[in-house]
């Protein structure tokens, strides 16, 4: 199916005041498209190439300056790039250790009746958070938890509780049979 693409026309005018029209019309929509596409995957490739690139030139360097005699700035070279890689390993290291830890205890709060582990999480202190490690018994920090944040683990959430001071839509006073106005009216008087 193709589909045309017009663009509004343009008005100019020439030094005698008489009005051009020149219009420019996209002939097929998915021509255009599929030269993006092309043009992103050629992007793709030559970024590919330049990395390919980059440590052929790195590796040349090195070459010349072992050759030259220049060991100790290489090995210097070296060293930096190591440290740089296993400061990045950490980082990463420890950003999946956070989501593992986190996963594990969203799964177990929400075992033990905890209908916002996400919170939770934002509750517990950071003092507990750093003591645990991944594969460890949470029962005792989300009994603790529990005790603190009882809230967050109420068997029945009531509107009430979700929503303070909101107003609860019920069926209007004129529709209401008389037992239905009388046990409304204990609740509202706490009778």
């Amino acid at each position: 199916m193709e589909k045309q693409v017009q663009e509004p026309a343009v008005q100019t005018t020439n030094t005698s005041g008489d009005v051009e029209k020149k219009s420019e019309t996209v002939r097929n929509a998915d021509a255009v498209l599929e030269k993006n596409r092309e043009l992103l995957a050629e992007i793709k490739n030559l970024k590919g190439k330049n990395q390919e690139f980059q440590s052929k030139l790195q590796s040349y360097e090195e070459e010349k300056m072992v050759t030259e005699g220049k060991k100790d700035e290489l090995v210097d070279s070296l060293r930096e790039r190591l440290t740089a890689a296993e400061r990045k390993l950490e980082e990463k290291d420890q950003l999946y250790s956070w989501d593992k830890l986190t996963s594990q205890i969203q799964t177990a709060a929400m075992k033990k009746g905890c209908h916002s582990p996400e919170k939770l999480i934002k509750l517990l202190p950071d003092s507990a958070l750093g003591k645990i490690q991944v594969g460890d018994d949470l029962n005792l920090l989300l009994e603790e938890a529990e005790k603190d944040n009882p809230f967050l683990f109420k068997k029945h959430v009531h509107v009430s509780d979700l929503n303070p001071g909101g107003k609860v839509q019920a069926k209007p006073v004129s529709e209401m049979s008389a037992s239905e106005l009388r046990e409304r009216y204990r609740k509202i008087n706490g009778l």
